[in-house]
């Protein structure tokens, strides 16, 4: 007996380092992402270095490549280096904010909407992301302060997805570890700052181990990911459709929608505001001619109709055009996080909004 639990403690010792060192960093190279912290100034989520500040992110169980990533010196994923304004400095510069879909692991830095937009504008523009997985408009409101603070942007460009309306205010949303919410008072609303947090062994030894990681990460992106998004999509147009008709939902997210833009108005005066709603996609791809948008980014662009200096940029037509020429997807086939071509679209999206708009004076 003793013998026998030798050989098998041995046998399982073999498995884990084969696993751990040649199958999941070689053969089947698990998903390397950096770790947030929250800044013990500000509260705002950056990286811990002591988890890398560079490294190749990867998806799905038979692992994809998405992109080498990078943490830049002032704790974003960008291709470029961030830096104060000058003085003097007449560059124009957009601060493009928004989720997972502008920090962008599964795309190359140089496909990122920060430089293919700044490659259409040329010389004389700056195009910066700051994107934060996870995050919703509360947050941006939060992330602003910091960015105007530190790199004075004449224009701040903010992507909006299906509930960032919802998500800021903690009485609708998700309470989160990472970011700030409201919460509903007797005199209008209060902030809450995210609580301090620390990882267990358990989490810190998960983001260093390939087994670990590949078993948390990679795997749930895996086999029956496609039927898992149909089954998705079918409940979020029922969710929708639901929320319309509750005329007490509908108001108390138009009235926190107000107080969000209204900080925004009041704290960054001068500046100029683009969001960027966008809608789902499969109807589109079906020909729909009323595509489905979602009702956080209506509920914007209602309030944007109001203020002076406060644009909406509505994702479907440029969608649609995009797909009627090329009849291409627009995201990955097991996520819906745009790939390169849906950057590329975006991108030139925005473009020709700015233009059209005269916001680049």
């Amino acid at each position: 007996m003793k013998t026998f639990l030798t050989r098998l403690t041995l046998f399982l010792v073999s498995l884990f380092l084969v696993l751990e060192f040649l199958v999941f960093r070689l053969f089947l190279p698990a998903c390397e992402e950096p770790a947030y912290v929250l800044d013990p100034v500000t509260s705002l989520p950056t990286f811990d270095a002591s988890y890398g500040i560079s490294g190749t992110y990867t998806f799905g169980r038979i692992p994809r490549i998405g992109a080498e990533w990078r943490v830049n010196n002032a704790g974003w994923i960008s291709a470029y280096d961030y830096h104060p304004r000058a003085e003097g400095d007449p560059t124009y510069r957009i601060a493009v904010l928004g989720d997972s879909y502008i920090e962008n692991f599964y795309t190359a830095l140089d496909q990122h909407i920060d430089v293919l937009l700044a490659e259409m504008l040329g010389p004389g523009f700056e195009v910066w992301g700051f994107g934060r997985s996870g995050a919703y408009l509360y947050q941006y409101v939060i992330m602003v302060e910091e960015i105007d603070r530190l790199y004075d942007p004449d224009l701040f460009v903010i992507f909006l997805n299906r509930n960032d309306v919802r998500s800021s205010l903690a009485d609708l949303g998700t309470p989160t570890r990472f970011y700030y919410q409201l919460a509903s008072s007797d005199t209008g609303y209060v902030e809450i700052p995210p609580a301090p947090f620390s990882r267990s062994r358990f989490r810190r030894l998960l983001r260093h181990s390939a087994l670990l990681r590949y078993l948390n990460t990679n795997t749930r992106l895996g086999l029956f990911a496609n039927a898992q998004r149909e089954e998705n999509i079918a409940a979020l147009v029922t969710s929708l459709s639901e929320m319309r008709q509750d005329t007490v939902l509908m108001a108390e997210m138009s009235d926190v929608t107000e107080f969000m833009l209204d900080k925004l108005r009041r704290e960054h005066e001068g500046k100029s505001f683009v969001f960027v709603g966008d809608a789902l996609r499969p109807p589109i791809y079906e020909g729909s001619s009323e595509p489905e948008r979602f009702i956080d980014c209506e509920i914007v662009r209602e309030i944007c109709e109001t203020k002076p200096n406060f644009s909406f940029m509505d994702m479907v037509p440029v969608y649609s055009e995009a797909w009627e020429s090329d009849q291409r997807r627009f995201e990955y086939d097991n996520n819906w996080h745009w790939d390169a071509y849906g950057n590329q679209v975006v991108s030139e999206g925005l473009h020709r909004f700015l233009l059209e708009q005269h916001l680049l004076l």
